[in-house]
Order: C-alpha cells, then structure tokens, then sequence
C-alpha cells in the first residue's frame, strides 16, 4: 500500500510504501517528519 502525501507542514509532497517491515522517517529538524509520522 503506498502511502501519498502532499501540502503537510513542511513537506510538500511525498510517498510512503506502507508494504515494507521498516519505514525510517529522518531529516534535517523542522522538515515535517513528526507530520509525517502522525499522518501515517
């Protein structure tokens, strides 16, 4: 299952494939990724 974002905070757009036994969310601070994580 893909996961799609768009116009999320910080994140503009994005992709996510929910099917894998790992998914990492890392960047730079205030890049959105608690937005993510939250979202999925």
């Amino acid at each position: 299952m893909i996961f799609k974002i768009q116009n999320l905070g910080a994140v503009k757009e994005a992709e996510i494939d929910l099917s894998k036994d790992l998914i990492l969310l890392c960047g730079h601070n205030n890049t959105g990724k608690t937005y993510v994580a939250y979202a999925v």
